[in-house]
């Protein structure tokens, strides 16, 4: 089948106009509804690739799972929505990280954070006095620096060193203040770039004691997320406050809030609007809909698969909410999430709050364990693209360790996390028999439909025991 006739191409805000290569029209979601017709299969499978994916990839997506996808009963689609690129936030990441004003950030935040958090110091030595540059600088070569901090015992960060920490904000944030002092008031290169006004995209850093004030209240989130066990480890969580204070707008925020705003308008009510200015999956669906009225009226009802992969969760969760107004009695059948992207509040809302949009849900994701050696970006970023969505992306940066669907953490039913009260309706949810949480690396003796072994977040579309199982579950 030509390619045409599977593959819809979503450009600018959702609609049909064109933005890369690869272009759909309304007359091609024509002419595929025909070949629907034609083809009269029991069910049809609406895939949505994730969501920092550019169309090219998207496209090789769709051509690679066509044929494993699809058979003599089901019709899989696929909706290409490219919105931007992981590449663009990994290169933005690298770009940011051989800043010299960040490096000197990152190091001094790192030597205050070692002795306030009473861990111990890269060289493995006591933490009464600063650790020495040299050390920090061979830790920061390696591709996971500061992966040892990780086996101290979360005790540890709540112990002595903790408890002898002033209680009152204010009173932290000085001796913070008093910290950064001392250790930038002999940084003769720090005010040499300084006094140039070094370019960084920073927020307005004019001075030492701008900076000073900045790191401090960096140290205190940093310090009070270890305390709250809503940090997401010892270096990743300084390299995420970094970010959120002073580098937001350099390493994807605006890219993902673009992408999750498309994911809302792809699905738009398209009364008003004609040819390209309609919404490409908007525009599909209605057509769909149209169909599946026709084959029911005739006996012969077809079922509606929906498949997610990272911000495809996302895709899903808004087709749910802006289809409920004009199809309330639309009834999908199987909803398979990978790796999903979501927020659980929309994921409660749309989904948990609403279990008769669909038949059963089945989400494939990596055990927590697996989560955090999911290397984003090597000698920097050491989780995966998850963390950092919740950590740095999500909340335009406001927010932090926001709670994502597809990380097993927030599901684990432990402090903190077992006092919120969207955390625990999707427990429950997935407490159900027709629910399934399936973490990775399932068991090697796992049903078949119940088997996962990716380890890496981009690799779910791709993993032989993943696809098996979507295969088994849309078939059985």
């Amino acid at each position: 089948m030509e390619k045409q006739n599977y593959i819809i191409n979503a450009g600018p805000r959702g609609t049909f106009h064109q933005s890369a290569n690869y272009r759909t029209e309304p007359r091609d979601v024509d002419i595929l509804i025909e070949h629907i017709k034609a083809e009269k299969p029991e069910q049809i499978t609406l895939f949505f690739h994730g969501g920092l994916v550019k169309e090219s990839l998207g496209i090789e997506t769709a051509l690679r799972l066509y044929p494993l996808l699809k058979t003599d009963n089901n019709l899989p689609l696929f909706l290409v929505w490219e919105t931007g690129l992981i590449e663009t936030i990994k290169n933005e990441i690298l770009d940011v990280s051989i800043d010299k004003l960040f490096n000197t950030i990152l190091r001094r935040t790192i030597q205050v954070m070692e002795k306030r958090l009473g861990l111990e110091n890269a060289g493995g030595k006591g933490v009464s006095n600063w650790t020495d540059d040299k050390i920090i600088a061979e830790e920061l070569k390696k591709t996971r620096p500061f992966d040892h901090m990780e086996k101290t015992p979360k005790i540890v960060a709540r112990g002595a060193a903790v408890m002898m920490l002033p209680s009152e904000p204010y009173m932290l944030e000085g001796l913070l203040r008093e910290d950064f002092d001392s250790l930038l008031e002999h940084d003769y290169e720090l005010k040499l770039l300084l006094s140039e006004q070094h370019k960084t995209g920073a927020k307005g850093l004019i001075s030492i004691v701008t900076l000073v004030a900045s790191l401090a209240k960096i140290g205190f989130r940093i310090i009070k997320r270890h305390q709250n066990d809503r940090d997401h480890g010892f270096f990743p969580t300084i390299v995420e406050e970094i970010f959120r204070q002073f580098y937001l707008s350099d390493i994807g925020s605006e890219i993902w809030g673009n992408m999750k705003e498309k994911a809302h308008l792809v699905w738009k009510n398209n009364q008003g609007l004609t040819g390209n200015n309609q919404h490409a999956g908007r525009y599909l669906f209605d057509h769909l809909a149209i169909y599946a009225e026709q084959m029911k009226n005739e006996g012969r009802p077809i079922k509606i698969n929906l498949v997610g992969h990272s911000a495809g969760s996302i895709v899903i969760c808004e087709l749910l909410k802006e289809i409920a107004i004009t199809y309330p009695h639309q009834k999908f059948n199987h909803i398979l999430l990978l790796a999903p992207a979501c927020r659980t509040d929309l994921f409660v809302n749309e989904v948990v709050k609403h279990p008769e949009r669909f038949n059963k849900l089945h989400c494939f994701t990596m055990s927590d364990a697996n989560e955090c050696k999911d290397t984003l970006v090597p000698h920097l970023y050491t989780r995966s693209l998850l963390y950092f969505i919740s950590g740095v992306l999500e909340a335009k940066g406001k927010g932090f360790d926001e709670y994502i669907v597809g990380m097993e953490r927030y599901l684990n039913n432990k402090e903190p996390y077992n006092i919120d009260e969207n955390l625990q309706l999707v427990r429950d949810f997935f407490k159900q028999e027709k629910n399934q949480y399936i973490t990775s690396e399932s068991l090697a003796d796992a049903l078949v439909g119940f088997r996962t072994t990716s380890l890496k977040h981009g690799d779910f579309d791709e993993n032989e025991p993943t696809l098996e199982s979507i295969y088994h579950i849309l078939n059985s």
